[in-house]
């Protein structure tokens, strides 16, 4: 083998470059890397976590082969989330590679399908790493509670748009496919009977391919079909007890709604590939995917709450995810600022009787910008305004003003941060499928902004 010293004439002196010379690495991984690298600090932030619900999963009695040590898993996939890597199979191969990643392991080596399985079997404890994140970031003063921004977010799922069939294309297909299947069967007994009268008997345990394969399809579709029209009855369900709960003054109609009777629109979709997913309309066009949710504290845009939901709209989901802020700190902020789509009499006044100030628009952004601004009115005098005009008046003062133009500096930063940008790869759209599954990767993802949040206010 030809060493690289013998290559180069010496024309002019260089510092030794010899990259087959065997060499050691320091005999402590704390000298591998500079002083504050990420790897130390998450290494010093998982000895920070409560790792009891972890550990908890576990069997005691000593059954079973040895298990990676839950502390090493976690601080690995922080690492890994925190430098925007998600896929098991690339956090695998990163921490093979990454120097910071071998610190974490400590020379040992998960493969994918244990990195895959600690997820799926710790989703409770992964789903609380929110609550701790946020518990870390209060401590270090990172969190005050005084504007809270709200805001919602189209996220891709791990689904084809082309794999959605709206419910009236399943009953046709469905319709379609059972004619078919019955022809098939007929086809499939003449033949059989044909084939007894030359061969003998035939047991009839294997079907024909396309039969197999086309009863496969026509399940699924029976599978989709009910799970519309339980959406569908769900839906009406809910309209049923917002009527009830409403005055007779203030119904809708004089009906009132019928769950029992109640029957998907044509246009109703599902997906075949992931059916909790749907199709929504985000700032580039429509996309298949989920509704994702934060609350985010402007002083340090640490993340308070955050939801996940199949509904496209955002109007639904202002109570919820204060609801989750007030169990996420065991407090309420004084202004909560949310964008015109949250805004309704309803959620206006709901944010009140909390006893926050909402400031939550009755019209566009723009609109409201092309307002002159006024002196700020008694509070007394506010307070008994309609909503509509309560909302304007309070964001047309200058303090209002200011403090609204926080929500476009805090929660929609936190947005690019986490969905990344041309050059900057972060979370274009979920790897897992299902609601359920995709709520777990969105709290985890919202925990990693705030565990870095921490790190780098206490570097």
């Amino acid at each position: 083998m030809t060493s690289w010293s013998n290559l180069v004439t010496m024309a002019h002196s260089y510092l030794d470059f010899s990259p087959d010379q065997p060499y050691l690495l320091q005999p402590d991984p704390r000298d591998w890397l500079p002083e504050g690298h990420l790897s130390y600090q998450i290494l010093d932030l998982v000895s920070e976590l409560d790792m009891t619900t972890f550990v908890a999963r576990y069997s005691k009695d000593g059954r079973g082969a040895p298990a990676f040590d839950p502390r090493m898993m976690v601080g690995l996939l922080l690492y890994c989330w925190a430098n925007r890597i998600y896929s098991s199979r690339k956090i695998a191969r990163f921490h093979r590679t990454d120097l910071g990643a071998r610190v974490l392991v400590a020379e040992q080596s998960p493969d994918f399908r244990s990195i895959h399985e600690f997820q799926v079997r710790h989703k409770e404890p992964l789903n609380e790493l929110v609550k701790q994140s946020i518990s870390l970031c209060r401590r270090a003063g990172l969190v005050s509670l005084e504007n809270v921004a709200i805001d919602g977010t189209k996220l891709a799922a791990n689904a084809s748009r082309s794999s959605s069939l709206t419910y009236a294309q399943i009953v046709d297909e469905e319709k379609e496919l059972a004619q078919t299947i019955s022809e098939l069967q007929e086809h499939a007994l003449a033949l059989d009977a044909q084939e007894d009268s030359l061969f003998g008997d035939d047991d009839g345990s294997n079907l024909p391919p396309e039969l197999r394969s086309r009863q496969g399809r026509l399940a699924k579709l029976r599978e989709a079909k009910a799970s519309l029209e339980a959406e569908a009855r769900r839906g009406e369900e809910k309209r049923e007890r917002e009527w009830d709960a409403l005055p007779a003054d203030e119904r809708p109609h004089r009906k009132a709604p019928d769950p029992s009777a109640a029957v998907p629109k044509d246009n109703a979709t599902y997906n075949m590939t992931d059916p909790d997913s749907r199709l929504m309309k985000g700032k580039r066009g429509f996309l298949q995917g989920y509704n994702a949710q934060i609350a985010v504290d402007t002083k340090h845009q640490v993340i308070i709450g955050c939801a996940l939901t199949q509904e496209t709209g955002d109007y639904g989901q202002l109570q919820p995810i204060l609801d989750q802020v007030k169990e996420n700190t065991q407090a309420l902020p004084d202004y909560v600022l949310a964008d015109a789509g949250y805004y309704s009499r309803k959620n206006v006044e709901m944010v009140e009787k909390l006893g926050c100030t909402a400031l939550i628009p009755p019209e566009s952004s723009q609109r409201l910008q092309q307002r002159p601004l006024c002196q700020p009115l008694p509070e007394q005098i506010v307070a008994e305004l309609p909503v509509k005009e309560r909302q304007i008046r309070r964001l047309s003062t200058p303090d209002g003003r200011k403090r609204y133009g926080l929500r476009f500096t805090s929660a929609e930063p936190v947005f690019g941060q986490i969905k990344g940008s041309p050059g900057n790869v972060g979370l274009p759209q979920f790897l897992r499928r299902g609601l359920q599954n995709c709520s777990v990767q969105w709290n985890c993802v919202c925990a990693t902004h705030n565990f870095v949040k921490y790190l780098r206010c206490r570097a």
